[in-house]
């Protein structure tokens, strides 16, 4: 979280994420929780639809966590494909 909040070093949100990715590939339950927000935090199209997608799984497996940050994403329209033939 230094290098996403800048606490004692320069701010890098890649190598943020390289270290988000490798600490949830190692099962550190917080992980990707950071990964997602440090994904959304790097505002790329790219990098939202993965946050979206991290967050669906998080909140398929029963984390409050992805199921507050999946919320705010439908709320904020952020990485969700939208289905205009769904709505009419």
């Amino acid at each position: 979280m230094s290098y996403r909040d800048r606490k004692g070093t320069d701010k890098d949100l890649d190598k943020a994420i390289k270290f988000m990715r490798d600490a949830d590939k190692r099962n550190v339950s917080w992980a990707k929780l950071e990964l997602t927000d440090t994904l959304l935090a790097r505002d790329s199209g790219k990098d939202k639809i993965e946050a979206f997608s991290l967050c669906n799984e998080l909140a398929e497996a029963g984390n409050a966590g992805g199921y507050g940050r999946l919320g705010h994403m439908y709320r904020d329209d952020i990485g969700a494909q939208k289905n205009d033939e769904a709505l009419s």
